[in-house]
């Protein structure tokens, strides 16, 4: 009787490893990390082709979004989240060749219940582009204590 209860045993426990051993067929799924600062389209306008060598951005700037060519003056706006996580956006129309700078507003278009956006009255036809560089509050910074640290003078 021993020797019947010793042999399930040895048998329940080769079954057990055998079961524990199976590979299992897995298939991995990408993991999506990127952070979207400006999605979707320009209000108005034609998306653009431009060639940054020729025509360079500012290099302490990214370029968020494609160009656009406005062919009348008017409001443009482009959604930007980023601007809710200490980006700084900037919109910008080439200019011979040179990136200037258009005065914006930068809120919630119409209201909280809408998107955040940053917006511009151009007041030319020409090519804009939606430019930013990240800023974070002070509160960000490791070594921060009120009133006796000072940042850089350039953006990170």
């Amino acid at each position: 009787m021993k020797k019947g209860i010793w042999l399930i045993f040895v048998l329940l426990f080769v079954i057990g490893l055998m079961a524990i051993g199976t590979p299992r067929i897995v298939q991995a799924q990408p993991i999506h990390t990127a952070v979207v600062l400006a999605s979707g389209d320009w209000s108005s306008g034609t998306p653009v082709d431009v060639n940054f060598t020729d025509n360079p951005a500012p290099s302490w700037m990214q370029l968020l979004t494609s160009p656009v060519k406005v062919t009348e003056a008017g409001k443009i706006c482009h959604d930007f989240r980023g601007g809710q996580f200490g980006w700084v956006g900037e919109i910008r129309q080439l200019v011979d060749g040179q990136w200037l700078k258009v005065p914006v507003t930068i809120g919630w278009v119409p209201s909280t219940e809408g998107a955040f956006m940053i917006c511009a009255d151009v007041s030319s036809a020409g090519t804009y582009a939606l430019f930013g560089f990240y800023n974070p509050p002070l509160s960000y910074y490791p070594d921060y204590v009120e009133g006796t640290y000072t940042p850089p003078s350039e953006p990170i």
